[in-house]
């Protein structure tokens, strides 16, 4: 599948996934000053909001073809005034077919952008050199009253989209339906597998029962169920109890049954003697 190309305002929209707040605040079309003074615009301007990002303000100009990108170069002096209150500054480009390193001066830097599922995904082809330093100087950016007030009234801007995205009730409410109609979704794929679950346990245990009631002889009901739980327990203890009695009474009940055998077998003996004595004595008599 061939991939469409990457628009400027997708440029700008993968920037705004970077420098985002709390630790950057990213402004777009920013101008070189207010009211009817402006002659230049900045695609996008970061402002570094802790310290621990040196408070740096950063440059940039997207460059979604070619063309537009070497004309940029070709005059360099265009973006002179941003880079005078910028703290580094950057090209902004889908690949190197648009701009490449080498093609750059030296302390500018250069982002590609690129597709990633539903998003973009923003890497860095050549950092940028701190502007103040290659300037010869050993202090930072100064950022002049005029484009301090094109920021701020940028923010202003900004903000007021905001506000005006919130008033939208209807905006407002369809992300709560929409919210409310996944909510209800996982809740009912949840219940769904719990209830699912909990019908193999339920299968188990009547199979169980059933077997038990088989064997048994015993059927098991919610009235007599609680007094046959009783009675199986003392069933269970008495058997503890008495498990041994009942293997003493099985050996002598083995050793009586023997020797009823053998006391039979002597009877059926004598009994034989006494025939065969009185059989004897009719002979003699005959004789």
């Amino acid at each position: 599948m061939i991939q469409q190309p990457i628009t400027h305002s997708e440029l700008i929209k993968a920037l705004a996934n970077r420098y985002a707040i709390p630790h950057w605040f990213l402004m777009e079309t920013v101008h070189d000053t207010t009211g009817f003074d402006k002659t230049r615009t900045a695609d996008a301007v970061a402002y570094g909001l802790y310290a621990s990002r040196g408070f740096e303000v950063h440059g940039f100009e997207a460059k979604a073809g070619r063309g537009d990108f070497l004309r940029e170069i070709e005059d360099v002096t265009k973006s002179a005034w941003l880079i005078e209150n910028c703290d580094r500054f950057f090209i902004v480009a889908p690949d190197a077919t648009v701009a490449k390193a080498s093609e750059l001066p030296a302390a500018w830097g250069l982002l590609y952008v690129k597709r990633a599922g539903d998003g973009f995904r923003l890497s860095t082809a050549k950092p940028a050199e701190p502007l103040w330093q290659t300037a010869g100087g050993g202090a930072r950016t100064t950022v002049s009253k005029q484009f301090a007030a094109a920021m701020l009234m940028r923010m202003e801007k900004r903000c007021d989209k905001r506000v005006k995205d919130l008033d939208d009730e209807s905006e407002i409410q369809a992300r709560l339906n929409a919210a409310r109609a996944e909510g209800v979704k996982w809740g009912r794929g949840r219940a769904d597998a719990d209830a699912k679950r909990d019908d193999r346990g339920v299968e188990r245990l009547r199979a169980a029962i059933d077997l038990f009631e088989e064997k048994s002889g015993v059927r098991i009901s919610e009235y007599a169920g609680p007094h046959f739980g009783e009675a199986f327990q003392v069933y269970l203890r008495a058997a503890q109890d008495l498990d041994f009695s009942r293997v003493r009474r099985g050996l002598l009940a083995t050793a009586e049954a023997d020797l009823a055998a053998v006391l039979e077998s002597v009877k059926n003996a004598r009994r034989a003697l006494e025939a065969a004595s009185i059989e004897l004595t009719g002979k003699e008599g005959q004789a």
